[in-house]
């Protein structure tokens, strides 16, 4: 019930600063940490809250995704994994995307969550066991 409650919570959100991206070995990580006094300040509504969180989380996306095509060129940008069934978060993530030029793909025939990641590792089978490998 904890994320449906915050999805629940958030409504239009507001564009804020991504979280700070350290390069860990050609992993781009953010650091979560200035995060947790804004999620823990009680003067704050729960839904001021849920924005924020969700806001932060799309800016870093951004971030990430900006980051790495300054590293490696043009590319599309994949969403997968549960956390693309929150619907605000979702649109956020794909408006701030495709506002500085990404392409967006998501999964449309299988569900981003474990229904997904069953698929993956099925193609993932397939594709070792085949003639050839």
């Amino acid at each position: 019930q904890g994320p449906m409650l915050v999805e629940a919570n958030t409504s239009k959100l507001q564009p804020t600063e991504p979280l700070p991206v350290t390069d860990n070995d050609n992993v781009l990580q953010a650091d979560w940490s200035p995060l947790l006094p804004v999620l823990q300040d009680n003067k704050l509504t729960i839904a001021q809250r849920c924005n924020h969180f969700h806001a932060t989380l799309a800016a870093t996306l951004l971030e990430q995704a900006v980051l790495s095509r300054q590293r490696h060129g043009t590319f599309q940008v994949g969403l997968s994994g549960g956390v693309f069934q929150n619907k605000r978060l979702t649109e956020h993530v794909i408006d701030l995307l495709e506002q500085k030029g990404f392409k967006v793909f998501m999964n449309h025939l299988i569900p981003c969550n474990d229904g997904g990641l069953c698929a993956g590792q099925i193609l993932e089978a397939i594709a070792a066991s085949a003639p050839g490998k």
